[in-house]
């Protein structure tokens, strides 16, 4: 029997990732910084490899704490 939710979860994610920009515009922003609306660490790619590296736990939600420090000169 074929499982059609988790069809129709590949097909949103391709969709989903389809909608974001490639990672290559990221190259000399910041984490928090979006493009076309999305920031690196929302980006489906990156949040994909980071869940597969740190499955749960606290290392991975201090990846995704987002923590802006001013910009020195």
């Amino acid at each position: 029997m074929v499982n059609l939710f988790s069809i129709s979860n590949v097909f949103a994610q391709a969709e989903m990732v389809s909608a974001t920009p490639p990672l290559a515009v990221y190259a000399g922003k910041y984490v928090y910084d979006e493009v076309d609306g999305t920031r690196f660490l929302n980006h489906p790619q990156v949040r994909a490899a980071i869940e597969a590296a740190v499955p749960t736990g606290d290392v991975r939600d201090i990846l995704y704490t987002e923590v802006r420090t001013p910009h020195r000169s």
